[in-house]
């Protein structure tokens, strides 16, 4: 309790070290690279900067906002779906198909979806071209709903959830136990309730930053645990977050304050885009 107090009062009140601020913006610059490189570094700075486990949970792909799609022809059966999403996010997911489609037809699919769907959330694609199928049994609609549907279906949301850093949890100083370490490990390895914490972030409009003190609901191992995560991307169609997973003694001015520093770039690069 008196850390969740004194987390909370630093979330207030803490500004970014000007040394910590000039550092970041020599690892995000933002005016020389597009989001998806800049997303990339997100856990590599966080790990590095406040020595922990740097958190990026990309938005789902389902959500994601369409500005163009490509399917590419692996073999008979497979197909890779690249997406370029409206904020700048390259997706790419290698999907089988339940028949084989030759390269002129998928690009047939991918000129029809681009004509008539940039600016659509994958999600709503799916949905109209049900409708569409629905109302004109076309053979080729038909095929093409087949193909949204294997490729925008939602991913796990482990898969979507990228970390660095992990020997940073090891505390300094004292060598570590090898049960405990497989234990902490173990815990590292449950990605999708930890992804799930981070996208309660999203779907968390009251608070800027989240703070988690013990999280020994993921898992015993990571008792002694705090997770501090923000949201990036909210205004637009679709969101995710970004976050630090370090041990309870943490510098909590810098974490908070580098977390909701990133999240507020990312703001910005994305509004952009």
């Amino acid at each position: 309790k008196a850390y969740e107090f004194y987390a909370q009062e630093v979330a207030l009140k803490a500004r970014l070290r000007p040394s910590d601020e000039q550092w970041l913006r020599g690892q995000f610059p933002v005016e020389q690279s597009d989001a998806e490189e800049l997303l990339a570094r997100v856990p590599h700075a966080l790990a590095e900067l406040c020595h922990g486990v740097g958190l990026i949970l990309l938005p789902p792909l389902a959500r994601t906002v369409l500005e163009q799609v490509r399917f590419v022809p692996l073999d008979a059966h497979r197909v890779l779906a690249v997406v370029l999403t409206r904020t700048g996010l390259v997706r790419d997911k290698a999907v089988r198909t339940r028949q084989p489609f030759r390269p002129e037809e998928l690009e047939r699919m991918a000129a029809y979806l681009n004509e008539h769907f940039r600016g659509w959330t994958l999600e709503a694609i799916r949905r109209e071209m049900e409708h569409r199928v629905a109302a004109d049994r076309s053979e080729f609609l038909h095929q093409a709903l087949n193909l949204c549907r294997e490729s925008f279906d939602p991913e796990p949301p482990a898969e979507a959830l990228h970390l660095e850093g992990v020997a940073h949890l090891l505390e300094p100083g004292r060598e570590a136990r090898p049960e405990e370490l497989r234990r902490l490990l173990e815990a590292l390895e449950e990605k999708e309730r930890l992804a799930r914490l981070l996208r309660d972030c999203v779907e968390a409009p009251e608070q800027p930053v989240r703070i988690l003190i013990g999280l020994e609901r993921l898992a015993p191992a990571l008792k002694e645990f705090t997770l501090i995560g923000a949201p990036y991307g909210r205004s637009e169609a679709s969101a995710g977050s970004l976050g630090l997973l370090g041990r309870t003694r943490m510098d909590y001015a810098r974490a908070i304050t580098a977390v909701s520093y990133l999240a507020d770039l990312f703001d910005r690069a994305l509004a952009e885009n």
